[in-house]
């Protein structure tokens, strides 16, 4: 299965010869999460990588099959902030110097 695209369960299944049940066993079992939360945390890492190199939120939010709206509330109920506060947050800052001078 891929995160960015729409595969359901049931292709996944069917490509592998098992049922959804045994597929949704095996990848818990292996994996310690459910296929959704797997995808879903898998799809905040892909927007945060496409986000800290420049790729719109627009842009990002069509790769991962989002209306624009959509992805902003999915992002920041996983994260806090909306994108564009999650990425001013990743801005690099100077070092504070330090007070023994």
């Amino acid at each position: 299965m891929h995160p960015t695209k729409d595969m359901a369960l049931r292709d996944a299944a069917s490509r592998a010869g098992v049922s959804c049940r045994t597929l949704s066993r095996i990848f818990t079992r292996e994996l310690g999460v459910s296929v959704g939360r797997w995808r879903r945390e898998v799809q905040v890492g892909v927007a945060m990588c496409a986000l800290v190199r420049g790729i719109s939120v627009a842009e990002t939010a069509r790769v991962l099959g989002f209306t624009s709206s959509a992805f902003s509330t999915f992002f920041k109920s996983r994260i806090g902030h909306s994108p564009r506060e999650w990425l001013a947050r990743q801005r690099i800052r100077p070092p504070e110097e330090s007070a023994s001078g």
